[in-house]
């Protein structure tokens, strides 16, 4: 069971009001080859597009441009992988180990300098947990957004 190719997923940044966020999130898809699609407030196609964004849809509130995410995704066929428009990186903290909870977050600290850190592209994250996800059958998946280590664990 291989990992999903990355033109298979449909990539949409969720963002109203933050035009600004757009140069450096796009500097996380440069070597991917991915194009993400803005998904923006009512009104805000413009001030995106001038920020460099080449796809610019108008949602709505937050769950109705989650809602037209899933619904562009759907229609061109692809895997939906949603963000925020605020991610400065991405880390996969790879534990090979059956997951337990640790007692505390300070145990949860010392627990994130025992297993492997990988800083990885939005698009090589959303393959990893695909891959996981089609192990067990899972049709959503996501990630603990935080910058404590310790707090994903």
């Amino acid at each position: 069971m291989g990992a999903t190719r990355p033109e298979n997923f449909l990539v949409s940044i969720i963002s109203k009001g933050r035009p600004g966020n757009v140069p450096e999130i796009h500097s996380l898809f440069k070597t991917t080859g991915i194009k993400p699609t803005w998904i923006v407030g009512p009104g805000e196609t413009k001030s995106y597009k001038s920020k460099g964004a080449k796809h610019v849809v108008e949602g709505g509130g937050l769950c109705a441009s989650r809602n037209k995410a899933i619904e562009l995704a759907k229609g061109a066929g692809k895997i939906c992988l949603q963000m925020s428009d605020d991610i400065c990186n991405i880390k996969i903290l790879h534990q090979e180990e059956d997951w337990e909870r640790p007692p505390d977050l300070t145990a949860s600290n010392e627990l994130t300098k025992t297993v492997p850190t990988f800083i990885v592209s939005p698009v090589t994250a959303a393959r990893y947990i695909h891959m996981q996800m089609k192990e067990v059958g899972a049709l959503l998946g996501g990630v603990y957004v935080t910058a404590n280590e310790g707090q994903a664990m």
